[in-house]
């Protein structure tokens, strides 16, 4: 089984203590006086992709100050300021800078990520068992083990792809399919374990925070 539910896989009980954190983000719809004025999605600090029912859709901010899911009229007018930054020519045959952000329609979503902002992909550890394995590492930073930890039997995880999953996932997929059928790997071994999820339980242990 692979918890592939973002912030989600906070609810399940073996994966609770995970530490993954939600960022909002919030993209803004708006409308399109020439439709045929772009034919490519341009992307930078923000975003824009073609106009699509005679609107564009631009984003997308990255809000650590709230939960929210309602739409914000200042995150609305930080997406235009940021597009208009990166295609003036376009704001400004758009007009966009004439826009009242109070007026303008989105979409409101969670960017699931983790405290190095790298995926969490591979075989869910056993916590209980990990901390008792690797307690020395309270003490001892440097101390070595020659035994694997332990890991959840036949439970792996695939979340915490913030903003780029739709690069990383498939890499995530094919890395999760060698694991799980024992074959070679897709990626070297220092980027499989930088990936581990169980990364956090041993920093945890080397700063003595649990």
């Amino acid at each position: 089984m692979i918890i592939a539910n973002a912030h989600d896989a906070l609810r399940f009980e073996n994966s609770a203590f995970l530490p993954l954190k939600r960022i909002r983000g919030q993209v803004s719809h708006i409308p399109a006086s020439e439709t045929e004025s772009l034919n490519t999605v341009i992307c930078g600090n923000a975003y824009v992709s073609p106009a699509l029912n005679g609107q564009f859709h631009i984003g997308a901010t990255f809000n650590l100050d709230t939960d929210t899911s309602e739409l914000r009229a200042e995150d609305h007018q930080r997406n235009i300021e940021q597009i208009s930054e990166l295609v003036p020519e376009l704001a400004e045959q758009q007009q966009w800078s004439q826009l009242d952000s109070n007026d303008l329609k989105g979409r409101v979503g969670f960017r699931c990520t983790s405290p190095d902002y790298l995926p969490l992909i591979g075989p869910l550890p056993n916590r209980e068992q990990f901390l008792t394995q690797y307690a020395r590492l309270r003490k001892d930073a440097t101390s070595r083990f020659y035994t694997a930890g332990s890991y959840q039997p036949g439970l792996y995880l695939n979340t915490g792809h913030g903003s780029k999953g739709l690069v990383s996932c498939p890499l995530a997929s094919e890395l999760l399919a060698s694991q799980i059928c024992n074959e070679t790997l897709p990626i070297e071994r220092v980027f499989v374990d930088a990936l581990n999820p169980c990364r956090f339980l041993i920093r945890d242990l080397i700063r003595n925070k649990i």
